[in-house]
C-alpha cells in the first residue's frame, strides 16, 4: 500500500485536510458518486454521524466507511 497523501476538504465553511492512501481516497469518491454528493458533503455527514463538533479527527474515521 501507498503512503498517504495529504487532500483538502471544506467541512462547514472551514478548510482541513485527511491523509489517506489512494485505495481509500478512491473509494470514498466512489462512495459520494455512489450517493450522487460532493465528496465534501458525504465528509460533513461522517463527521456529524460521529457526534462530534469538530473537523480535527476526520481522517480518522474516513477509511473505516471506506473499507466497508
Amino acid at each position: 500500500m501507498q503512503r498517504p497523501k495529504k487532500r483538502s476538504l471544506t467541512l462547514n465553511g472551514h478548510r482541513t485536510s485527511v491523509s489517506l492512501e489512494d485505495e481509500f481516497w478512491l473509494e470514498f469518491l466512489r462512495i459520494a458518486q455512489e450517493q450522487g454528493k460532493a465528496i465534501n458533503a458525504l465528509a460533513v455527514e461522517i463527521d456529524y454521524a460521529r457526534g462530534v463538533d469538530t473537523v480535527s479527527y476526520t481522517h480518522l474515521t474516513l477509511p473505516t466507511i471506506c473499507s466497508v
